[in-house]
């Protein structure tokens, strides 16, 4: 049954939200106009070099990102419509598009960056001047602000009361596309319809140097289908969620063993709402088993829950030195130390380990995330932002909220009410790679004398802008 005439034109804004259901910014589309655009921007400061002296989207998120978009087009085609790639900044190009094709209504998706935020704030009044509707959603987190127990700016500051607070709420059921889109028409024409090779264009010089690295895609394959395919597998085929809290510490964790979920990819880009995640981690809990193990996981998506809104409540404060607590590191940049952390030559093997295999695969499991950020601003003193930037670059599950919280975490600066945290690094490889396998595979061992930190590595001290994830 087809909806009513509205005459109605919509533009819907792909960002960290490529799927087509748990959608209701897109549901909302479908249900007021008669005529769809879909549209993906490629942000070019993403491949310019930052102030920290890299980009901020390396070659393995990159080739995610591209696999994500394919296969929403993929979907998309199938239902008569296509998704319009285009490279620039959405302030120049979405008024654009507005005009060009006539919208009427705009939707798409918030995330936790704050640049993003300030960005769709400055869009919708801009829109409205063209007398264009602008709706944006929380689309990305178990609850939206209205679900939450109270407003954004009086949530807890620390992850422990936040779960209390809303550990006994009920997260909302995902909802399917209310309307199929073949019963919309498509916008885009046919002259304007772009294919889609296999490999994603090269956006920087940095991405061409990665293509020596290890092929991210083999391991972690983009787009909500395939986002799909590995969580029923590790969830319904293999039951490996009922020894995760067992095994989720594990360093070089492997997909074939299932030692984590591995979702965060795909949750990062928005293949898998968190939503669609919990609903089906609890119809397994229901079917087949609940343990402690899967009520870890839950625990985990909080833990993500409060990085998410904590990033909204923070603003710009989240990606400043002293942080919330202006409380000032006892760190600087010392070029040498970064560089040598960055490339994995460090006098520590087990962070050497962690930090190739960073750069060669574009994923660290958590454990060896918390102990190359204990290094870089306990053992090598450097300035925590440089840390969290070189992760934004190099990660495929990279998201601002965790990325920037957890490095406040560690730095002291956040959320922990004990000051931060400093990993014994002995200790650490004693108790999670006892017999150095981990250390071996990665060639943690090799640290070149002229990498190696030492008293020439005079420091510089740091700009004073602020990235903003």
């Amino acid at each position: 049954m087809v909806s009513p005439s509205t005459g109605q034109r919509g533009l819907y804004l792909f960002s960290n939200d490529l799927r087509l259901d748990d959608n209701p910014a897109l549901n909302h589309l479908i249900n007021q106009c008669d005529q769809l655009l879909f549209v993906y921007l490629i942000d070019p400061q993403e491949s310019e070099n930052s102030h920290r002296g890299f980009p901020r989207l390396s070659l393995h998120r990159w080739q995610f990102i591209w696999d994500c978009l394919r296969d929403l087009n993929s979907q998309l085609e199938q239902a008569g419509h296509h998704l319009l790639l285009l490279k620039g900044n959405a302030r120049q190009l979405l008024p654009e598009l507005c005009r060009r094709y006539r919208i009427d209504q705009v939707a798409g998706s918030y995330n936790s960056g704050c640049d993003e935020y300030r960005q769709w704030q400055i869009l919708k009044h801009e829109l409205s001047a063209q007398q264009v509707s602008c709706l944006t959603l929380y689309q990305n987190t178990l609850f939206s602000p209205e679900w939450l127990p109270m407003d954004i700016e009086q949530l807890p500051k620390q992850f422990t009361p936040f779960r209390k607070a809303v550990e006994n709420l009920t997260v909302p059921q995902p909802v399917d596309l209310s309307l199929k889109l073949s019963q919309r028409a498509c916008l885009l024409p046919l002259t304007e319809h772009q294919p889609w090779p296999e490999q994603p264009p090269l956006l920087s010089d940095y991405q061409q140097e990665q293509r020596t690295g290890t092929d991210s895609r083999r391991l972690w394959p983009g787009g909500s289908r395939e986002g799909w395919r590995h969580y029923r597998d590790y969830l319904w085929d293999q039951e490996a969620v009922t020894h995760y809290k067992a095994t989720r510490n594990i360093l070089d964790s492997q997909k074939a063993f299932h030692h984590t979920s591995q979702l965060s990819p795909w949750l990062a880009q928005g293949c898998l709402s968190p939503r669609q995640v919990w609903r089906e981690l609890t119809l397994f809990e229901n079917q087949v088993c609940r343990n402690e193990s899967t009520e870890w996981l839950k625990f985990e998506l909080l833990w993500r829950e409060f990085f998410h809104w904590n990033a909204h409540r923070l603003g710009p404060a989240l990606y400043q030195f002293g942080g919330e607590r202006g409380k000032t590191p006892l760190t600087s940049f010392y070029p040498q130390r970064f560089k040598s952390w960055c490339e994995g030559t460090t006098p520590y093997p087990i962070v050497n380990a962690c930090m190739k295999q960073l750069k060669a695969t574009g994923m660290l499991s958590n454990r060896g995330r918390q102990i190359v950020a204990s290094a870089l601003v306990n053992e090598l003193e450097i300035d925590w932002r440089y840390g969290a930037a070189w992760f934004e670059y190099q990660l495929i599950d990279y998201d601002p909220g965790s990325n920037y919280g957890n490095w406040q975490y560690i730095a002291g600066v956040g959320s922990d009410p004990r000051g931060g945290r400093h990993f014994n690094l002995q200790k650490q490889t004693e108790q999670y790679d006892p017999d150095q396998r981990y250390i071996r595979r990665w060639q943690g061992g090799f640290a070149p004398a002229a990498d190696a930190v030492g008293i020439d590595d005079w420091p510089i001290l740091p700009p004073d802008g602020t990235s903003t994830g």
